[in-house]
């Protein structure tokens, strides 16, 4: 009985995250707001929403990925650092990254590939 209740539960979150994940391709007003660096190669992929991210938008996904990396203890750990010495580091040198990239870079990526490398290369600054 106790399976079945657990299986029935776990049928209904499985089924509404996939409903709230989906929800946004059947609107085809609605933008893509990057705010993670998956949210890139969503926005590259969708037929909602143009077919380019920016380099603002690439930025920003790769900031929240560059931090979420800090946030990991055992990460920070193996590499000789803390948590709080990786996100002052990234505080640092987010604006003079940002401002280097900005500068440097296309204004508009349509390709994954170039995406990623830009990304990349943005971590790397902010995280050494």
């Amino acid at each position: 009985m106790k399976v079945i209740i657990t299986i029935i539960v776990l049928l209904i979150i499985t089924s509404g995250y996939y409903l709230s994940v989906h929800a946004a391709i059947f609107n085809a007003n609605k933008t893509i707001e990057v705010k993670e660096y998956s949210d890139l190669f969503y926005k590259l992929g969708s037929d909602s929403a143009p077919d380019s991210v920016s380099i603002d938008e690439i930025i920003a996904g790769a900031s929240q990925f560059a931090l979420s990396m800090c946030d990991d203890a055992v990460y920070q750990q193996v590499l000789g650092k803390t948590v709080d010495s990786c996100k002052l580091k990234f505080h640092q040198s987010k604006a003079k990254c940002a401002q280097f990239f900005t500068a440097h870079n296309s204004a508009f990526y349509d390709k994954k590939t170039p995406v990623s490398l830009v990304a990349e290369k943005f971590i790397d600054c902010v995280s050494s």
